[in-house]
């Protein structure tokens, strides 16, 4: 046993025998023997709490109860793996009706991770808090992220419905913000259900737009990235996982080569779609590509493409109205359920550039975890437990929308306003 978990472990068993003894001067208290382990107690009250267990030995933990809430506290102090020495105090709270488990390094107050988790029925809400961790072992988080939750208990077992991310890199020279919006695509196809996860990287100079989404109604599945700017390094990182095999043709790298927007999926069992846009110095240049199986079981394949080229509305890299523009003419060129199941991602891309610069206001919904992400955890529960089921309204309203792809009232809007507004770049 290293020397200093020995001696921690002896410290601790020490103060815990003071404790004990009856005549031990400078007794301490059942705050002092919690406050070792981090564990937050009310000490307006101490004669409600009662140690169930200790150990020394194998494990340095303890187990604590509330007897007045019915809350339990467990803490336990665990090894960094890869130095094999006591690193972290882990504790966990669990009660009716909600439980957390913060992880701390050892002599530190801050939370490393912070994650609480409201019950209501068979459904679970949970805000987790994460911040950088410098020793990279417990965690391998470099970014400060908050994610969100919501889930079911399906006899027994827990079934993640969705989760949505929001975290943010600043080491100093390269600054981002992360978004991301999963769902349980598993769920989805065996239940006839809609999925959808996206993510976003937003740089101080660049969007770039990830999707993967399934849609029962259609039995369909898209599959995109969508990139502001194609000057970057890393591209395959930026696509969705879906893609891991697509390799972006030449043109990507070309250094003429400003934007490129690239979206493929399946529309049934035997029909293919591909389309791939690059805005370039000479114009926005398209190919539209749709391949059709037999059903008869001939393996008869019918291909088709189209190319078309449209002019730059404006100069730099595309724009929302020049997104809105492109979209008019898929439409009125091809006019299929694809070009239509694509469309909300476009405008949806159009949205976030027009946000990165200034030119719209982002409009953020109660359950975005944008709104938590600068609140410590000890804030989130306060403002989640004033209105518990206003919360899990929310989630219930997100994930049906999510799941039955609800269509979005205001897309012809925002299309409207792409064809007209003036870009900045003008």
């Amino acid at each position: 046993m290293p020397k200093q978990e020995n001696y921690l472990k002896e410290s601790i068993k020490r103060f815990y025998k003071q404790y004990t003894e009856e005549r031990s001067e400078q007794k301490p208290t059942l705050a002092d023997i919690a406050k070792l382990f981090n564990i937050p107690i009310d000490e307006s009250r101490l004669a409600d709490y009662e140690i169930k267990k200790i150990n020394f030995n194998d494990h340095l933990s303890i187990e604590l109860i509330d007897k007045k809430t019915g809350t339990e506290y467990k803490a336990e102090y665990i090894y960094n793996y890869d130095l094999n020495i006591l690193r972290y105090v882990v504790v966990s709270t669990t009660s009716p009706i909600k439980t957390s488990e913060i992880v701390y390094y050892i002599g530190g107050t801050e939370p490393i991770i912070a994650k609480i988790s409201f019950i209501n029925g068979e459904y679970k809400l949970t805000f987790e808090k994460e911040r950088p961790n410098d020793a990279g072992d417990y965690c391998l988080n470099v970014n400060s992220k908050f994610t969100i939750r919501y889930s079911a208990n399906k006899n027994g077992q827990e079934i993640p419905l969705f989760s949505k991310t929001f975290q943010r890199h600043d080491d100093g020279t390269y600054v981002y913000d992360f978004e991301k919006t999963q769902t349980n695509q598993f769920l989805a196809s065996n239940e006839n259900l809609d999925s959808q996860n996206n993510h976003a990287f937003i740089e101080r100079d660049n969007v770039m737009f990830g999707v993967d989404l399934f849609q029962s109604a259609l039995q369909c599945d898209v599959q995109g990235a969508l990139f502001e700017s194609t000057k970057i390094s890393h591209i395959k990182d930026h696509f969705p996982t879906s893609m891991n095999l697509y390799e972006p043709s030449d043109l990507f790298k070309d250094k003429d080569t400003m934007s490129s927007i690239i979206l493929m999926g399946c529309i049934g069992y035997n029909n293919y779609f591909e389309l791939v846009v690059y805005k370039t110095t000479k114009g926005i240049i398209g190919s539209y590509r749709i391949k059709t199986s037999s059903s008869d079981g001939h393996d008869k394949i019918a291909e088709s493409k189209s190319d078309f080229q449209l002019p730059n509305l404006d100069a730099g890299m595309i724009t929302s109205r020049e997104i809105g523009y492109l979209l008019e003419n898929l439409q009125a060129r091809f006019g299929n359920d694809f070009i239509e199941l694509i469309s909300g991602i476009l405008l949806e891309f159009a949205k976030k550039i027009d946000i990165r610069k200034g030119m719209i206001q982002e409009e953020l919904e109660p359950l975005s975890p944008r709104l938590f992400f600068d609140k410590s955890i000890e804030e989130v529960e306060s403002m989640v437990e004033k209105d518990r089921d206003g919360y899990f309204r929310l989630a219930a309203e997100q994930y049906f929308n999510i799941s039955h792809q609800k269509q979005n009232s205001g897309q012809d809007e925002v299309l409207r306003r792409n064809n007209t507004v003036q870009s900045s770049e003008q």
